[in-house]
Formats: C-alpha cells, sequence, structure tokens
C-alpha cells in the first residue's frame, strides 16, 4: 500500500466515528478486508495495465489496417464492379468462419464475455488463452468478407421506420 492509503485508512479508523461501540467490533474486519484488498500487488499492475493497453492499441490497429487497407481494398472494387459476386463472398467468408469456429475453438457457441465471466465465477480467473488467437482469426474472415461485426449491427437492432411508435 502507498502511504496516502495508509494515511488515510489509518485516519478513518482511528476516528471518533468508527469508534462508538456498535461499531467497534466490526472496524477490524473491515480494516483487515480493505488492507488484503488494496495491498494485492499495486505496482505489478500499475507496471502491466500500460503495457497490456499499448499492445491491445497495437493488435487493433494491425487488424484495422488489415482489414480496411488490404482486404477491403481489393474486395471493394471487385464487389463493385461485379455485383453478382457479393453473395457468394460472403459464403465463403462465413464458410471459413464456421470452419474456425468449429474445428480451432473448443466450444464454437460460446463467445469471449462469456468465456472470461465463466472463468472468472468457475476457474478462479484463469481464461484459457488458445481459442482467442482462433476467434480473432474468425472475426477478420467474417468483417473482412463483408460481414458484419456483430449481432449489435444496426440492422439487426433497429426496427423498420414504419414499426417505431410516434409520440
Amino acid at each position: 500500500m502507498g502511504f496516502r492509503q495508509v494515511a488515510v485508512s489509518s485516519l478513518l479508523f482511528e476516528s471518533n466515528i468508527l469508534n462508538h461501540p456498535r461499531l467497534r467490533r466490526y472496524t477490524a474486519l473491515v480494516h483487515e478486508d480493505l488492507t488484503q484488498t488494496y495491498s494485492r500487488d499495486v505496482q505489478k499492475w500499475l507496471l502491466l495495465a500500460p503495457i497490456v493497453g499499448i499492445a491491445t492499441g497495437l493488435v487493433t490497429s494491425a487488424i484495422t489496417i488489415l482489414i480496411l487497407q488490404i482486404s477491403w481494398a481489393q474486395i471493394l472494387p471487385f464487389y463493385l464492379s461485379h455485383h453478382w459476386s457479393i453473395i457468394p463472398g460472403l459464403l465463403v467468408g462465413f464458410v471459413l468462419t464456421g470452419l474456425i469456429m468449429q474445428f480451432r475453438t473448443p466450444d464454437p457457441d460460446e463467445h469471449s464475455t462469456e468465456e472470461i465471466i465463466r472463468s472468472y465465477h468457475e476457474n478462479q480467473g484463469d481464461i484459457d488463452t488458445r481459442p482467442f488467437f482462433w476467434k480473432l482469426l474468425a472475426a477478420v474472415t467474417t468483417v473482412g468478407c463483408g460481414g458484419s461485426a456483430a449481432l449489435e449491427d444496426r440492422a439487426f437492432t433497429e426496427a423498420p421506420r414504419s414499426d417505431r411508435g410516434h409520440g
């Protein structure tokens, strides 16, 4: 714990408010709980958080460049000059995505957010990182061939204008 955290917690726990007879027996438990919570490798996380953030930004930038400047720079002009090729191109992307998800990931129906939540509750936070590369590649093939990035796409979530209520 840093000097300020120790000073603040000692001032808080030495104040007259927390020395009230009804609260006194809980003060030690709360103090112990807070000490354990805030002393867990704070320095390690202050070092790792920026590194993980920078690495994530670089990977995201690389994927954006891959999709927009390499894949779509070649696919979009072809799609625009050969309209008939849009649906077969989408189907190829979706088949590639389906094959990757089916044969390279342990559970193709489980998605990243669900995996994180399940690993937190069931595996003490241990995450199997092996399927992430394949899921990332599946996302690149989906978007790179013209598919939507997720179900959150506007086409899936917004109702047609005639179905919206007025008023």
